[in-house]
């Protein structure tokens, strides 16, 4: 009798502590939202890696000219863009661009292209607040030889 009493109280509290199983469509519906939170971050984690190497440069370029470095900027240029910018007009630029951007530069958009065949390419975007205005900067850059250079700024004031 006893036992009979203990095996009823036994079932009695594991049917208590039994957790409700997830339906099959419950479960379907967690497994896609862990994979597509898990792709997100995937995709996320890869555009961060791949704009990491560009996203240096760039930032050592706009430092340098901020901080009226200009021989350290020219440095970084591509040949191609050294050859249709001479090192005396481009450091009389930075001359006159370096007291105007004082604010700490801020990436608002960073894009690298890559196809095969075609040297890979990249465009970071910054604003940085100017002692007028708030300024974009649009660093464009190339990979030459697995080096990272600057093709070209365009630094505009925004209306």
């Amino acid at each position: 009798m006893d036992e009979d009493k203990d095996l009823e109280n036994n079932n009695i509290q594991s049917k208590i502590t039994e957790t409700p199983k997830k339906t099959g469509i419950g479960k379907i519906v967690g497994i896609v939202v862990g994979a597509f939170v898990a792709l997100i971050i995937a995709i996320f984690i890869i555009v961060m890696a791949t704009t990491d190497a560009p996203l240096k440069v760039s930032d050592e370029f706009v430092n340098d000219i901020q901080t009226n470095k200009p021989v350290a900027a020219y440095n970084l240029m591509s040949d191609t863009t050294k050859q249709v910018t001479d090192a005396d007009s481009f450091n009389a630029m930075v001359a006159q661009i370096s007291p105007i951007l004082t604010g700490k530069p801020s990436v608002t958009s960073r894009e690298i292209s890559a196809e095969t065949g075609v040297p890979a390419t990249a465009t970071i975007v910054y604003e940085i607040q100017g002692t007028d205005a708030k300024y974009d900067m649009t660093i464009k850059l190339q990979e030459n030889n697995g080096k990272w250079q600057v093709l070209g700024l365009d630094n505009t004031a925004q209306i």
